[in-house]
């Protein structure tokens, strides 16, 4: 986390903290992981991609250190471990679109039916709109934002004047809105003080629904997936 800084878009912290927990719950159609490859794609990834397999990546950070995880830097290794006959695991965390799990089938061919795939495909509200499956699609978990509250016109095609960059921005005033009343409304009633401490930080432990859907923020301010 940062100190006076709130993040309305999660941070790469909160991806690696959500597979840290999840992995160790027994669940009737999961049991215990305890290894993961992670596909880094060699080309044309898009920033949020770049930052938040980075962050699966380092070597020092909580993910790697706390999990036996294995790299896989380009297309010619994904496709080796995927045709191996024996490997590690059979779960492999990616980050992209659907285009990149069709690219992948495409070029192995064959994939052994144990397979999971993890996509982190954050910021692309399609999955609430057509809420089908394609084939491709049957051994892929994806990860996402919640629902979100703006319009996406009225043919129901991805609309980019509105995304979930633009609502943070929009989001992000309201938040603002949102603790500079709730403080300026405590001094009148003599429960804040008009000196904050350094160390406060005031947009921590808040909640709100804006544009991107609600918000959950944690308590350094940023927001929970």
């Amino acid at each position: 986390y940062k100190p006076k800084l709130t993040r309305l878009l999660p941070p790469a912290r909160k991806l690696t903290d959500l597979f840290l927990n999840f992995k160790n719950e027994e669940l009737p159609f999961k049991p215990k992981w305890e290894h993961f490859y992670v596909y880094k794609k060699a080309s044309n990834t898009t920033e949020d991609c770049y930052w938040y397999i980075n962050a699966f990546e380092a070597p020092s950070a909580r993910f790697a250190s706390n999990l036996d995880r294995e790299m896989l830097r380009g297309e010619d290794d994904l496709k080796k471990v995927l045709q191996a006959s024996k490997r590690k695991s059979n779960i492999f965390i990616l980050c992209g679109g659907i285009g990149d799990i069709i690219s992948i089938k495409q070029k192995v061919h064959q994939i052994h039916p144990d397979t999971l795939f993890i996509l982190l495909d954050l910021y692309n509200p399609d999955y609430y709109v057509n809420s089908t499956s394609t084939e491709e699609m049957r051994d892929v978990l994806v990860v996402t934002l919640p629902q979100r509250n703006f319009s996406r016109g009225s043919n129901l095609s991805y609309n980019d004047t509105i995304n979930d960059y633009v609502a943070g921005y929009h989001d992000g005033a309201l938040l603002f809105g949102k603790v500079l009343r709730q403080r300026m409304l405590g001094q009148l009633r003599n429960e804040d003080s008009v000196f904050v401490p350094l160390g406060d930080n005031p947009f921590g432990n808040q909640s709100l629904d804006g544009m991107g859907g609600h918000y959950e923020l944690d308590e350094y301010g940023d927001r929970d997936i």
